[in-house]
């Protein structure tokens, strides 16, 4: 789990808006985003901010969302009829953690800019 290089978005409402409108989670105009990310309210090691092997150390709560990138049917194998527009294909770089979920939001939105880009314009 890494933190993003950037930190572009200065609200929840900013990040949500860039998720929900981003092509890695999207299939012919429709966002799949809200299918594509996990919470968890987890305990973490305030020294490192990640969960340690020594649980006594676990002391804080945080909220982390693990997430992944929506694949189109195209890309999948041997697509079922429930994944006929697709599936999430999760991302271990797309998971991480913060003490509130408006925080854990803006920091996926950031790691998302980071390894998929900027929205692309449609032409």
């Amino acid at each position: 789990m890494v933190d993003a290089k950037t930190d572009r978005f200065p609200d929840v409402f900013t990040a949500l808006s860039f998720l929900e409108r981003h092509q890695a989670f999207r299939y012919k105009g429709i966002s799949h985003f809200h299918e594509c990310y996990e919470r968890q309210d987890i305990k973490v090691d305030p020294a490192t901010g990640i969960p340690s092997d020594d649980e006594s150390k676990n002391t804080e709560s945080r909220i982390q969302i693990r997430c992944g990138v929506w694949l189109h049917p195209d890309k999948l194998q041997c697509p079922s009829e429930e994944q006929a527009n697709g599936m999430c294909s999760p991302e271990y770089q797309l998971t991480c953690n913060a003490p509130a979920f408006e925080g854990a939001i803006r920091k996926l939105a950031n790691l998302v800019l980071q390894y998929y880009g900027d929205i692309k314009r449609e032409s």
